[in-house]
Order: C-alpha cells, then sequence, then structure tokens
C-alpha cells in the first residue's frame, strides 16, 4: 500500500532532479526501505539527508511523503514548505502540500496549492483531480464538475473523475446523472474489496419471473440502512421475483424484523453461505437501476423498525431514568476507519466532535442524556465526569440499538450510521455535519429529503465546531422548553 501512495504522491508532474549524486543515491536506499515497509527506518534516513544536504529540495519532498502517509500532515506540510522554499517552481511539492492541508480539513488553501500547480503545468491531471476534490469541500461543485468534465473529455475512462463528478452532481440533486456516474466507483480500485465478481450476471432493473436476485451490501452500515428501503422496493414492484438482501450482520435482525411483512424478501448475513440466485447487483446500484429521484419518490415515512417487545422494554427502562425530561441520545464520534491508510481515516476525524465539545449540549437541565456511542469511545464522556445514562454494554447490533432509540424523544449525533438508523426509524435526528459535509446531504440542506425527521447542523468553517455545538444547544433549550410548556 505505502509503495503505491509514495508513487502517487511523486507523480504529480515528475521529481526534481538532484544534481548531487551523493543525495540520490541514498534517496534510492530509502525508497528501497520505504517499499519494504521499513517505514521508521527511511524516515530516520530522511531526516539526516535533510539535515546533511539543506538545499536539496527532492530530500524534503520526500520526507514530507513519509510523514504524510503516516498522518503527520503538520510533519508533511513543513517539509513539503521547506521543498518550496529552495524550489519555488516544485510542482510535485507544491501539490503534496495541497494534499496535507486537505487532509486537515484546510480546502482553502489546498486549492490555492493545487491552482499553483495548474500555473506552472497547466492541464496536470493530478492536480486538478485534487482541485474538484477541494472545491466540491468547499461548497462549489459546479466548479467541480466542470474539472471533471474537462478531465473525463481528455481521459474517458478513468473511474476516479467518474465517481468525483457523480458525487457532485448528487449533492446538486441532479439525479439521473449522478447515480449513473456514481456506478463508476466500483471500477476503482479502492473500491475492490467492495465488488462481488459473482459467476451470475449483474441484473439490468428488469424483473426475471422465478428468478432469485441477490442484492449485497457494500460500504458501510450508515450506506447499507439508507439503501435499504430499495431492496424493499425491489420485492414490491417485482413481486414474481426473489429478493436475498445481504446485510452486514450487525445489520441483520433489524433487517429481518423490518422487512418481515415482505414475502419475497430474504435477509442473509455476510459472510454467511448465500442461498442460490440468478442475478446479483450491489445495494448502492439499484437507486441507478430503478431512477431513483427524491423529487418523483421521496421518503414519506420510516422504513426500518424496531422489535416491539424490546421497544416496550427500553421505553419502560428509559423513562425510569427521565421521569419527565426530554429523553436525548448522543453520538460524538465515527468509525475511526482503522482498515484505510492515514490520509483516508482523515474523514473520521473531521466528523467527529469530541466528547469535551459536545458536553455543552448537556448544560440543558431539561433533559435526560442517554450515551450511544459505541466501541472505543463509548467511554469518553464518563471519563470526563459527565453523567450521561450508558446502557451500551447491552447493545449488542443495530436491533438493540434500534429499540433503545424507539423509546427516546431525540438523537444528536455527528454523521455516523446512527444517523441513517434514527432517519430510517422516523425518529427525530439532529446531525452535526463536518463543514466537506458528505454528497447525501446536498448542497448544506438543513432538512434532508432521505430522512424527513433529520435537522443538520453544518461547521461554519472547517474544524470549527463551537457555534454548532452552540446552535444545538439553544434549539435544544427551545425544544425542552416548549414540551414543558405544553404538559
Amino acid at each position: 500500500m505505502f509503495a503505491g501512495i509514495f508513487k502517487r504522491l511523486l507523480a504529480v508532474t515528475g521529481t526534481r532532479r538532484s544534481p548531487l549524486v551523493s543525495p540520490q543515491q541514498a534517496l534510492e536506499e530509502v525508497r528501497a526501505l520505504a517499499s519494504q515497509g521499513l517505514i521508521s527506518a527511511a524516515e530516520i534516513q530522511l531526516e539526516t539527508l535533510a539535515e546533511r544536504f539543506p538545499q536539496d529540495a527532492e530530500v524534503r519532498n520526500e520526507l514530507g511523503i513519509l510523514k504524510y502517509v503516516q498522518g503527520d500532515f503538520s510533519g508533511a506540510e513543513t517539509a513539503f514548505a521547506g521543498a518550496i522554499a529552495i524550489a519555488p517552481n516544485y510542482a510535485s511539492a507544491l501539490a503534496n502540500l495541497g494534499l496535507s492541508l486537505q487532509a486537515r480539513g484546510l480546502f482553502e488553501q489546498a486549492a490555492a496549492k493545487f491552482e499553483a500547480v495548474l500555473e506552472i503545468a497547466p492541464g496536470n491531471v493530478e492536480a486538478s483531480f485534487n482541485l474538484a476534490i477541494a472545491c466540491a469541500a468547499l461548497g462549489n461543485r459546479r466548479r467541480a464538475v466542470a474539472l471533471c468534465n474537462s478531465m473525463i473529455a481528455a481521459d474517458p475512462d478513468e473511474p476516479s473523475t467518474h465517481l468525483i463528478l457523480g458525487e457532485c452532481l448528487l449533492a446538486l440533486e441532479e439525479y439521473e446523472a449522478g447515480w449513473r456516474e456514481y456506478e463508476w466507483r466500483l471500477r476503482v480500485p479502492e473500491y475492490a474489496p467492495y465488488f462481488r465478481n459473482y459467476p451470475q450476471p449483474l441484473w439490468d432493473g428488469r424483473e426475471l419471473p422465478g428468478g432469485t436476485l441477490l442484492v449485497w451490501a457494500e460500504q458501510g452500515y450508515g450506506d447499507t440502512i439508507q439503501f435499504m428501503r430499495l431492496g424493499r422496493l425491489v420485492a414490491e414492484r417485482m413481486p414474481s421475483m426473489r429478493v436475498v438482501l445481504e446485510v452486514p450482520t450487525p445489520l441483520a435482525t433489524l433487517a429481518r424484523i423490518s422487512f418481515a411483512d415482505c414475502p419475497n424478501l430474504t435477509v442473509a448475513e455476510s459472510g454467511q453461505p448465500l442461498p442460490a440466485f440468478s442475478l446479483h447487483r450491489s445495494i448502492m446500484s439499484l437507486a441507478h437501476l430503478l431512477q431513483q429521484s427524491l423529487d418523483r419518490d421521496p421518503v414519506h415515512g420510516p422504513y426500518l423498525r424496531a422489535e416491539p417487545q424490546a421497544a416496550a422494554r427500553w421505553a419502560r427502562r428509559v423513562t425510569e431514568q427521565a421521569d419527565t425530561r426530554l429523553k436525548v441520545g448522543l453520538v460524538w464520534a465515527g468509525n475511526s476507519r482503522q482498515q484505510l491508510d492515514a490520509p483516508g481515516q482523515a474523514a473520521d476525524i473531521r466528523r467527529s466532535i469530541g466528547a469535551q465539545l459536545l458536553a455543552g449540549v448537556l448544560r440543558v437541565s431539561e433533559c435526560a442524556f442517554f450515551n450511544l456511542q459505541v466501541g472505543a469511545r463509548s467511554g469518553e464522556m464518563a471519563a470526563l465526569g459527565y453523567a450521561l445514562v450508558d446502557f451500551t454494554a447491552e447493545l449488542a447490533d443495530f436491533a438493540d440499538t434500534a429499540a433503545l432509540v424507539a423509546g427516546l424523544d431525540l438523537v444528536i449525533t455527528v454523521d455516523t450510521a446512527v444517523v441513517h438508523l434514527a432517519g430510517a426509524l422516523g425518529k427525530p435526528v439532529w446531525m452535526l455535519s463536518r463543514f466537506d459535509c458528505c454528497w447525501r446531504w446536498g448542497a448544506r440542506r438543513t432538512e434532508v429529503p432521505w430522512y424527513p425527521t433529520l435537522r443538520a447542523f453544518y461547521q461554519p468553517a472547517p474544524g470549527v465546531w463551537g457555534p454548532v455545538v452552540e446552535e444545538v444547544r439553544r434549539a435544544l433549550a427551545a425544544l425542552a422548553e416548549q414540551r414543558a410548556m405544553s404538559g
């Protein structure tokens, strides 16, 4: 994995060659160490080289790359800036500095670096691609679309460009073209682990009487929850077919409960033996095949449900803890995505708020707060001395969480799977979103048609959570006061 990133970062415009022979020989040794995964040893050698050859820009650029792939973005920026100070028109270092800034959410500064590369090397594909990502993150998706269209005109078969184009079009709610372009995601190398190469043909959207369609999950839990309703929609529209909806194990019980009334839909668990099937398709491709548009096919109500007896049990326990207060669930962090490289994990860092900051919401005294944060960060509020009601040790899967959420009045969460769960259950949910919001929330919509009960609160600038928390706190205080007045 390291070798691929090493080449991608250096390949922006080609590496500036130093006239010195000795640093070049040393750099080859460093690259050999890095290709073997000996990152720490390679970094130590590069630090030494940077001291021995203080005017060699290439050494500093390669040092920045090593720091970048390890997630030390500030250190990478220092190294890249040092290279640029030596060689102001060093396009590779400029582009790499842009990537480091982008990983930290500094999209405006990153965009300026990519623009600088394009001034040096007009039409450079890597700089144009990264500039499109920065523009999309800054909300300038029309320019991102224009950049993507220019790149596609030059190279029609590059899947990553089509994917960025698709996400931009979906955010702009241009669904027909957006879903079509989004289909290119499964040709992008980073998506290869999601794709299923079954011998059976891909489903083309037409009904096959007597056939069985396997709909398989891809990407994260939230993505699967968002598109699960389309599995039911296929089964309802095409009653002569059997639909097997394969979902990750933590979602399986919830899916079985929710779709028990759909006679030609069967739920299967990922990783378990599958029944025989005639055709297959990704769950996230159903929107394209069904020509989904939120104007034409709005989501009117909940499409998932908690098991009634479990929900009743949780409702009693929740009420015992809350009395007459407003019952509010909290989530402050997403999945850390340890399976991804350091730049891939940076998006989770941007979307997670941290318990200390979200604690400002706890000042609303008319509320009883319940911990819905699971995983490694579940105990953060307690460690800070904040007393949330915490039943998370009893939550084994999403069916358990759904039953608990059913007894709450409101869920407040960052952009994670719980947003989708609460929205799909029809539960009021407030989402605290990073500045570079996901395509599915449109052009920073406060009301999102995917989930009629969702209200979104966005960062006013990258990394700035204070105003978001204060806005949520005021809204929550108003809601609690309104509830108290209504009796």
